[in-house]
């Protein structure tokens, strides 16, 4: 198959570009918030999950197979107290407290079944939230390219696909709504929206998808050449 870049304008290359970076992003956000919205997911390899009206108590869960806090000797269930010697004031602090750590070992405090022992664990250095969720589900990305034809218009599409929870259809019906987001700190919501204007633009669209068999599809289309919307 021919490369169907060389028939798109540079213009057009640079919005799918910039088009499929935001996807990306939005798309990682999206599953991180599906996930983070009960629980915390951190960089050990595993899942925190919130005990209620206990701040300072973590169960674990989800522990990877082969993983640094498995290999550590921890299981599904324990629970997790202190962190080198210290207490949580919440998920979010016990979070923080690791990553500080990234690259070294934290010391765990764990109870287990009514007794509580140390275990050493080492903390990966390289964090990437964006993906963090699809990671720690076994999940995984997919990018395809090629020649599409659309209403008889020529063109090209780029698609990222996902294995994760996909997304609620509450959210997907919005996704492109000008100021909204699933952020709760940041985030004007505005950069889909901007994506989709500016392909319309060119006379192409953008679009997502969650098939039924899970995960989530974002789709950028351009004609070969500029139209008007």
């Amino acid at each position: 198959m021919r490369n169907i870049f060389e028939r798109l304008s540079p213009k057009a290359i640079r919005l799918i570009y910039g088009g499929m970076a935001l996807i990306v992003v939005a798309l990682g956000a999206a599953n991180i918030h599906q996930v983070m919205v009960v629980r915390v997911v951190g960089n050990d390899q595993c899942r925190w999950v919130k005990v209620e009206q206990e701040a300072s108590r973590l169960l674990i869960t989800d522990i990877v197979r082969g993983g640094v806090t498995d290999q550590a000797g921890v299981r599904d269930g324990d629970h997790l107290l202190r962190i080198n010697g210290m207490e949580f004031k919440s998920d979010q602090h016990a979070q923080s407290m690791i990553n500080a750590v990234a690259g070294g070992t934290a010391r765990y405090t764990i109870e287990r079944k009514g007794q509580q022992f140390e275990v050493d664990v080492l903390i990966p250095k390289a964090i990437n939230m964006s993906f963090l969720a699809l990671t720690l589900q076994g999940g995984s990305l997919l990018l395809t390219t090629g020649d599409r034809e659309e209403n008889g218009i020529p063109g090209g599409y780029v698609a990222v696909a996902d294995s994760g929870p996909g997304i609620a259809p509450e959210i997907r019906e919005r996704l492109f709504d000008p100021f909204f987001t699933t952020k709760t700190s940041d985030g004007t919501g505005l950069g889909l929206w901007v994506s989709q204007g500016l392909v319309q633009r060119y006379g192409g669209r953008i679009g997502v998808d969650c098939p039924p068999s899970g995960g989530s599809v974002f789709t950028v289309w351009l004609p070969n050449e500029a139209q008007a919307a």
